[in-house]
């Protein structure tokens, strides 16, 4: 197996399907056991609204919005108008809630989106942080599932984007199964990260060759890693 195309999202044979999404084999039994958590602890019906993610899949996204044909929210969860703004200023904005094509931690299989489908339909969810706080549809699950990863209840899962640490924007609907997907995290350097930079066609390329370290440490290795 080529580790650039695993850990790039132009491969990966250890998918399998669970409840119509695609995950990494590896994690299905301990993601049922925390399903099941759920629903016994607080009768949540924790489901995946996004598993697996390849390579061309994100490149559309990111795309899409760098050439403003999907939007792209500020913290506030305003609307930014992409015309506005500097290369750069739209690069920042769009990376701050949508991971680089080849850097997405959902090219692993290790990764999911989750919300409470006893709560919201899935064609309603929205991944916003109003879905997971106060009154969102998702906050109960997402209060019983802060227990869980701080009591380490919650069979590996934690939140890389926990927390506001100046890159990606703090996702509570993001959980990773850290037992497999730190050993992703660190099998990524930066090397691999340039190889994926000049082999996509991707919008703002430019930009971001200018200082890819930078992009590297602050949209993909400044995560929770507890």
């Amino acid at each position: 197996m080529d580790d650039f195309k695993l850990l790039t999202g132009r491969e990966n044979p250890f998918l399998q399907n669970q409840d119509h999404t695609l995950i990494h084999q590896d994690i299905i039994s301990s993601f049922i056991q925390l399903q099941k958590a759920a629903k016994s602890d607080i009768n949540a019906d924790l489901q995946i609204i996004s598993g697996y993610r390849d390579f061309d899949r994100q490149l559309a996204i990111f795309n899409a919005k760098a050439l403003g044909e999907r939007k792209i929210l500020n913290d506030q969860e305003e609307l930014l108008e992409p015309k506005s703004l500097t290369p750069l200023e739209l690069l920042e904005a769009i990376l701050r809630f949508s991971a680089l094509p080849g850097v997405s931690r959902h090219h692993w299989g290790t990764d999911i989106d989750i919300y409470d489908a006893s709560q919201i339909k899935k064609e309603d969810v929205q991944l916003k942080a109003s879905e997971c706080e106060n009154n969102g549809a998702c906050a109960e699950l997402h209060l019983w599932l802060d227990e869980q990863i701080t009591q380490k209840n919650a069979f590996g899962f934690y939140r890389p984007y926990q927390e506001d640490l100046g890159g990606v924007s703090p996702e509570k609907w993001h959980i990773s199964y850290k037992p497999l997907s730190d050993q992703f995290f660190e099998s990524y350097t930066l090397d691999i990260f340039l190889k994926n930079l000049n082999m996509a066609n991707l919008e703002l390329k430019t930009e971001l060759l200018k200082n890819p370290e930078y992009f590297f440490e602050r949209y993909f290795q400044r995560i929770n890693r507890e």
